[in-house]
């Protein structure tokens, strides 16, 4: 068993010298109940007050019986250093350095792509660590989290045997650009009023483009030859030829067919202006969507369809 702390350096602070008695003793207390985690932890920060061989001996003991080998390995060394000419704590020192011969794990990392990228960043169980050389560790599970700029992360589980080599391979890959979600304020700064506007004005053009149609028919039927017969006129050489006293005749065919014209005629009017008002209506609000680049994206579809006689609109989408 080690000796005890029995004594400290001269020109030591006396507050420090009595923390450190007094974390010495604790760790002694829980070396000896079996808590050899929280021991080595007392000893390593008294250490830090009053460094002694004794003390990095004793942390070193604690932390080989619990796995920290890495750590003891370093408490021990320092503490065969500190010991000098004293060859009761040397031969401790030497004995301790012995048990953790050939028990030590290592880490190799083969990182793609190579060189590696700039500003790279690895972290093994929450520690930065170096990537220009093998590391050694503690045998076990060691997490281990790979970072750099315009990559995706890269996390992975290594369980590796006491004093063997694990090669841990981290590939990265460049990261996918994302779109975010523009703010709620931008993004209903025009919102769906432009695509509103070019379903109304495609609307328009489509009624249009039907009543023209059902207005040519009307045109088609008042010259139609039957109909023309039928209201007293006359075929003369392929062409109609119809009395001057048929012009304001109220006879039924004819009263119909100028009623259908008159109609398809005013209507036709009408939505063409509207096709026309409702037209730079959809180029104002086109423009000012290009011109807000935060504006959401909308999908739609509008398409009119037409008859001979009538003309609608299918919209489907969602604003």
């Amino acid at each position: 068993m080690l000796i005890s702390l029995v004594a400290l350096t001269a020109t030591a602070d006396d507050s420090k010298t009595a923390e450190a008695q007094r974390l010495f003793e604790q760790g002694e207390r829980a070396e000896d109940a079996g808590d050899c985690a929280a021991a080595a932890k007392k000893f390593e920060a008294a250490a830090e007050l009053v460094e002694t061989s004794q003390l990095r001996l004793r942390a070193g003991r604690c932390q080989e019986k619990v796995g920290q080998l890495v750590n003891a390995e370093r408490n021990i060394q320092r503490g065969l250093l500190l010991a000098k000419d004293d060859a009761v704590l040397r031969k401790v020192g030497q004995e301790l350095e012995q048990k953790l011969k050939g028990r030590i794990s290592t880490l190799v990392f083969q990182i793609e792509p190579t060189p590696h990228p700039e500003g790279m960043t690895v972290v093994i169980d929450g520690a930065s660590v170096s990537l220009d050389k093998p590391l050694r560790v503690d045998p076990g599970r060691h997490r281990v989290e790979a970072k750099a700029r315009s990559y995706d992360d890269v996390t992975q589980v290594v369980n590796v045997g006491e004093g063997a080599t694990e090669i841990v391979k981290l590939r990265m890959v460049g990261a996918v650009a994302t779109t975010t979600t523009p703010e709620v304020e931008t993004s209903t700064r025009y919102g769906a009023l432009p695509w509103i506007v070019l379903g109304v004005g495609a609307g328009s053009l489509g009624a249009s483009i039907g009543l023209g149609v059902a207005y040519s028919g009307a045109k088609s039927d008042y010259l139609d030859e039957s109909l023309a017969i039928d209201a007293g006129c006359t075929l003369v050489d392929g062409e109609i030829s119809c009395p001057a006293q048929l012009e304001n005749a109220s006879t039924a065919p004819l009263e119909e067919l100028r009623s259908r014209a008159n109609t398809a005629n005013l209507l036709l009017g009408l939505t063409v202006g509207a096709s026309v008002l409702t037209a730079g209506l959809v180029v104002t609000g086109a423009v000012l969507a290009a011109s807000n680049e935060e504006l959401p994206a909308t999908a739609a579809w509008v398409a009119p369809w037409i008859s001979a006689d009538s003309a609608g609109l299918w919209v489907s989408g969602g604003f």
